[in-house]
């Protein structure tokens, strides 16, 4: 007998399991407690919650159009200011800043506009569950390489190492792109700046790009 043409597209074989979905669902029917995802147990600022009524009244009427697709200009504006000084540079807030909805549609759109079929693609282990199979949604390969602990016992999150020689490896002419997690899910690990430079340095020698998916508390910043 044939398969279905209603079947999901090939590409999309062994993603149909998301650890978030199998914990969440197993969190709720066991009355367990959840630890797998944020859940704020405290209200918004007032100015936050203030703003979104300001938004919503009657006389802001204009604003429930359609608006700039790569994010409302007083937005981007915004976003550019703030993360500039962070960048210790000027950033221009119309063709450098993206608004998505959520870190995932940022990184979908990332493998999508960037990885062809064949590219590959290096993980940092451990890594968040997206990056594999959005690397091979594109038709990217995966390629990854441990966090390793430096030390035996009493280890800490700034104790899980890189080694030098084995990410130099792994970049060759079919490289495209490296993922950078930090703080790393689920370690907690935060780069130091002489890891970044050394990640940095092979990008530019192997014209590579880097995905650094950084949280903060300003929120979720995806840059390249």
């Amino acid at each position: 007998m044939s398969s279905s043409k209603l079947a999901p597209a090939d590409r999309l074989k062994g993603t149909d399991k998301n650890v978030w979905v199998t914990f969440t669902e197993l969190a709720r029917t066991t009355g367990a407690v959840n630890l797998g995802q944020g859940f704020p147990d405290y209200p918004p600022p007032a100015h936050v919650y203030e703003a979104l009524a300001e938004v919503a009244s009657p006389e802001n009427f204009m604003f429930n159009q359609y608006t700039r697709g790569f994010g409302h200009p007083r937005l981007v504006n915004a976003i550019a200011k703030m993360y500039g000084r962070f960048h210790n540079r000027e950033l221009d807030p119309m063709k450098e800043v993206l608004v998505t909805a959520g870190a995932y549609e940022s990184l979908f759109c990332c493998f999508q506009g960037y990885v062809n079929p064949g590219d590959e693609v290096i993980i940092i282990e451990p890594f968040f569950d997206c990056y594999k199979p959005m690397t091979m949604n594109a038709g990217g390969v995966p390629k990854f390489i441990p966090l390793r602990p430096s030390k035996d016992c009493e280890v800490t999150s700034a104790d899980w190492k890189l080694d030098p020689e084995e990410l130099a490896s792994l970049f060759n002419d079919k490289t495209k792109l490296i993922v950078l997690n930090t703080p790393n899910n689920p370690l907690g690990k935060v780069y130091t700046r002489d890891e970044l430079a050394m990640i940095a340095d092979l990008c530019q020698r192997h014209d590579v790009i880097c995905i650094a998916d950084e949280v903060s508390v300003n929120g979720t910043g995806l840059s390249m």
